[in-house]
């Protein structure tokens, strides 16, 4: 009993493994275009708010990264695990956003 027990708690935990990893995919790589567009469509809305854009040159900036994930040249994944990791940086996160999410496109070779 004990045996099958430590059993079950290795194959939960190789299984949460396998699930966090797959949550790293870069999302813009789906089978529908219709999807992708629909996040991307949102995807103002979401960072704006998020955020808490106040200024102008803010917007101007979501506005750019919106439109490098629109065409593919900034990969969604890279936006988001950005946006999750400055939301909580209050009372302003978006100055977080916008230095990091700068520093880890230039990492890949992309100019924001």
């Amino acid at each position: 009993m004990a045996i099958q027990r430590s059993m079950g708690w290795g194959l939960l935990a190789a299984l949460l493994l396998v699930e966090e990893a797959g949550q790293g995919a870069d999302t813009t790589v789906a089978s529908d275009p219709g999807t992708i567009m629909a996040d991307v469509a949102n995807l103002r809305d979401q960072l704006e708010s998020g955020l808490r854009v106040s200024q102008q040159p803010q917007r101007n900036f979501i506005a750019r990264v919106v439109r490098m994930v629109e065409t593919r040249r900034l990969p969604l994944s890279l936006v988001m695990s950005t946006f999750k990791w400055a939301r909580p940086k209050m009372p302003h996160p978006f100055p977080y956003f916008e230095r990091g999410l700068r520093n880890r496109a230039a990492k890949l070779g992309i100019a924001i």
